[in-house]
């Protein structure tokens, strides 16, 4: 069962192993909460070249992961199309004590993402999250849409 916590990302070994739009997505809500995030991929869709360019502390690593590029981190995204991979990979991960988010199945990740956004609400501000607990993202983003709608 998961438990909703806000993370301070900031100082933490985080790797994304894919070089795909799910991976794309993941890294670019991280930018701006994270120093350094490190993608593995054999190949990267042209939205990550330009991500790197813009951002220092995104690093692309062209080539098939290994365990050994896991062992060193803190949080790891699984988000492959290759469904098998995903899966070994969240069980070396959950056996290594490294937290891990599996794009494809929800039961192999041991932490899942919510939505979210920033805002103001009578000038403080605030983080507004919103979980479908990785069952449902199409609803998920519909509803954090109305809740922005709300607050804006």
């Amino acid at each position: 069962m998961f438990y909703p916590i806000m993370v301070d990302l900031e100082k933490l070994n985080i790797l994304v192993i894919g070089g795909g739009k799910i991976s794309y997505r993941k890294v670019y809500s991280m930018i701006g909460y994270v120093e350094k995030i490190i993608i593995i991929s054999p190949e990267f869709i042209d939205d990550f070249l330009e991500l790197e360019k813009k951002f220092e502390g995104v690093i692309l690593i062209k080539k098939k992961v290994e365990y050994v590029d896991i062992d060193n981190m803190d949080l790891v995204f699984a988000a492959t199309d290759n469904t098998e991979l995903n899966s070994s990979i969240s069980e070396y991960c959950k056996n290594k004590k490294i937290l891990i988010n599996s794009v494809d199945n929800h039961k192999n990740s041991n932490f899942i993402n919510m939505a979210f956004f920033e805002t103001k609400y009578d000038s403080n501000d605030i983080i507004v999250s919103v979980s479908c607990l990785g069952k449902n993202p199409a609803i998920l983003k519909r509803i954090k849409n109305k809740l922005k709608y709300f607050f804006e």
